[in-house]
């Protein structure tokens, strides 16, 4: 688990499961994760929490979330 804090005085925590991926998949993945984490600091609120899985069937999950407000039930 990986902890600092921004200026702002939030909170961003990584826990990450090792893995190996090719080039292919881990470029796109980390632009995506960049993307993610740009928008969590520019408009989120509080603690960013940032996980990378791996699930019983070996897929994957990779997950970003803050404590600021929630997208409405009805957003597309």
């Amino acid at each position: 688990m990986l902890s600092f804090r921004d200026g702002l005085d939030r909170v961003v925590m990584a826990g990450a499961a090792e893995i190996e991926l090719p080039a292919s998949k881990a470029v796109p993945l980390a632009l995506a994760l960049s993307e993610l984490l740009t928008n969590a600091v520019k408009y989120g609120e509080g603690r960013i929490s940032v996980r990378l899985e791996i699930d019983s069937q070996n897929n994957h999950l990779l997950s970003v979330s803050n404590e600021g407000s929630r997208l409405p039930e009805n957003f597309d």
